[in-house]
């Protein structure tokens, strides 16, 4: 039906998934930006180990995080490594296992951005699972902002999505559209780091490192 649509003189307006099309608009976060600065937040407490669990690949969302992350272990001058990376499916199962799994694998892990606040809940339920603490020996960085991000244990550090900004731009390119006016066709808003308590300066006692997991 997209494609149908898209042929169609009908104005388009996507969140967070950019289509091709002469009529079609799209308004999103800008990832690359927002995932830099959490990155450089997470480095700016001394921790050099940093694990991404991100989303589905194929998600434009994925793939803009995962840029930002890598952009900034580039800027800040630390190694890029394949060990540290995990695939996960938005959900706190999906985040809690992809967790446990790169620790299984890669030892001295120190602190993980979650491409999602869902994702870093399970990541804050398999720290707990393992006898790590947030903040004192992992922390923690989720993006959203959700209701629940504030109200964890601990309370989570994360990217604030400007929901509200993000709709009332859409509804007005929508409308400019409407109108036979020419809107941008991508308009990126800003997060904001709201930073809480499941990150603090680098424990350079117990880390990740060395912990076993139970079998489950």
């Amino acid at each position: 039906w997209i494609t149908d649509l898209k042929s169609s003189s009908i104005p388009i307006v996507t969140m967070d998934m950019p289509l091709a099309g002469e009529m079609t608009f799209s308004v999103g976060c800008d990832n690359v930006s927002a995932v830099h600065a959490a990155v450089r937040h997470l480095a700016d407490l001394g921790h050099t180990r940093i694990s991404i669990v991100n989303g589905y690949t194929q998600a434009s969302v994925s793939l803009e995080r995962f840029e930002g992350y890598r952009s900034a272990l580039d800027d800040l001058g630390l190694p890029f490594d394949p060990s540290l990376v995990a695939e996960a499916d938005f959900t706190v199962a999906g985040g809690k296992e992809a967790f446990l799994t790169m620790i299984d694998r890669t030892p001295g892990i120190t602190a993980v951005f979650a491409a999602s606040d869902l994702m870093a809940l399970g990541v804050l339920e398999g720290a707990r699972e393992l006898g790590l603490r947030v903040p004192k020996d992992l922390s923690v960085v989720g993006f959203d902002n959700i209701d629940m991000a504030s109200m964890s244990s601990p309370p989570l550090t994360t990217l604030d999505q400007p929901r509200y900004e993000l709709g009332q731009t859409a509804a007005k390119i929508l409308i400019s559209a409407c109108n036979g006016d020419t809107p941008p066709s991508r308009v990126l808003l800003k997060a904001n780091l709201i930073v809480r308590g499941s990150t603090s300066e680098r424990n350079k006692g117990k880390s990740a490192k060395g912990v076993v997991r139970q079998a489950r």
